[in-house]
């Protein structure tokens, strides 16, 4: 197998692995802590 051939074979390989048909995309729900949220100006309140 010459070098040429080897990269062909191994681009088409990569080219199948990743076909955009075959991507599986999963969402999920990710829910904040208390932590995370932060409240910086409140409209309409005074301080």
């Amino acid at each position: 197998m010459t070098l040429e051939t080897e990269l062909e074979s191994e681009l088409q390989r990569i080219q199948d692995e990743f076909d955009i048909d075959q991507v599986r995309i999963e969402t999920i729900h990710i829910r904040p802590r208390k932590t995370d949220i932060s409240v910086t100006d409140w409209a309409g309140m005074d301080a």
